[in-house]
């Protein structure tokens, strides 16, 4: 008696789950291929997508359980020891340092944390080190903002005490200038003169030490705002608004903020962005070509708030883009 197609299909599925069987749906026999719906192939292949998961699984599961290590057991992880209770890594597990399987761990880690980071590839060999390993003439017009970074990346809150900065460089600090500590940086100077080369430092220690931080271009923000795509910025939160995303991250470093032209669109965006981290003491870096005068000019009075919760911190020098 003819089986019919739907028992073929379901009798499959049964086999594959039985055996374990990785076969290619190209080796489904042809008289099979021709009469699946496009929904039963789609059925299929999700089936055996599922099979070869698992089975990336269970090797995986059998490679741990033959590592011999005494710190972990063959587990990958550890709770490390004699950690303050006020740490943020207090009770939480770590990726084992004395065997493969923690390697392995470490490296999928970091993976995934530049993956949602959203920085570029291309910057993540830019670091403080990098910056104090160019020549003296090219760090020129420079210091105060390499100073600054440092202190962000490297304080609690990433609060950053400007004109102590300024002090001990022997630099003329005006006024009129707000001298508290803030945990908002703007880099602002001409094109290529490494603003975003000094931001990328910061976020590359940040992520070094499994600090969560976000990257995106200012175009590329309104945009995504535009579209009401979905995202996370980091690889355990549950994805939600791009608006959302730009506004919670706990450390947003928004690149390029000098658009050609603005609308009254994107000055809203730009705004609602900016109050919500001002408003909760969020650090934000930002990196601009505009002074703040021009800078209030393009993006209007909307965006003064960026103004009172971040340091402006001039970059200017020789041209470092290409040693990027």
């Amino acid at each position: 008696m003819m089986k019919s197609l739907e028992f073929q299909v379901q009798e499959m599925k049964r086999n594959m789950r039985r055996n374990h069987s990785h076969a290619p749906i190209r080796n489904v026999a042809p008289d099979w291929r021709e009469g699946l719906s496009k929904e039963q192939r789609a059925l299929l292949k999700a089936e055996v997508e599922w099979m070869r998961d698992k089975s990336d699984e269970d090797k995986a599961r059998s490679a741990a359980q033959q590592v011999d290590c005494d710190t972990c057991g063959g587990m990958g992880v550890v709770t490390p020891a004699n950690i303050p209770i006020d740490h943020p890594k207090f009770g939480k597990l770590v990726d084992c340092p004395h065997c493969v399987v923690g390697e392995r761990r470490a490296v999928q880690v970091w993976e995934n944390r530049i993956k949602t980071s959203g920085l570029p590839a291309h910057y993540l060999n830019l670091t403080f080190q990098s910056f104090d390993d160019l020549p003296d003439d090219l760090k020129s017009g420079k210091m105060q903002a390499r100073f600054a970074t440092e202190e962000f990346a490297l304080n609690e809150g990433h609060y950053v005490n400007l004109s102590d900065i300024y002090d001990r460089l022997g630099a003329a600090w005006s006024q009129t200038r707000d001298p508290r500590p803030k945990n908002s940086l703007v880099l602002y100077g001409e094109l290529g003169v490494g603003k975003t080369g000094l931001a990328a430092a910061i976020f590359n220690y940040l992520l070094a030490r499994s600090d969560k931080a976000l990257y995106i271009r200012a175009y590329d923000m309104i945009e995504e705002v535009k579209k009401d795509d979905r995202r996370s910025f980091d690889d355990e939160s549950p994805a939600t608004s791009a608006l959302e995303a730009f506004q919670k991250a706990p450390v947003l470093l928004l690149d390029e903020a000098n658009l050609s032209k603005t609308s009254a669109y994107r000055q809203q965006v730009m705004e609602n962005v900016l109050r919500f981290r001002h408003g909760r003491h969020l650090p934000t870096i930002v990196t601009t070509n505009l002074n703040e005068d021009v800078f209030l000019d393009m993006w209007g009075d909307r965006c003064q708030v960026l103004m009172e919760m971040a340091h402006w911190v001039e970059m200017g020098g020789e041209r470092l883009r290409r040693l990027a």
